[in-house]
């Protein structure tokens, strides 16, 4: 019995300290890219980037 306590303390302890591996932080921009603000690409065809038209 205690044991099964010790392995199954020591499984969730692992289990702890494995919850964080592979976390990323922010991404970088590769290197040599320049933002362009005059980039307007419309991803989907019906978004309108100057909003909704009324319907009537």
């Amino acid at each position: 019995m205690r044991l099964t306590r010790f392995a199954i303390l020591a499984l969730m302890l692992a289990a702890l300290g494995l919850t964080a591996c592979g976390r990323a932080g922010p991404l970088e921009p590769p290197p040599g890219y320049e933002k362009d603000e005059d980039d307007t690409t419309i991803l989907d065809p019906l978004i309108d980037p100057d909003g909704p038209k009324p319907s009537n």
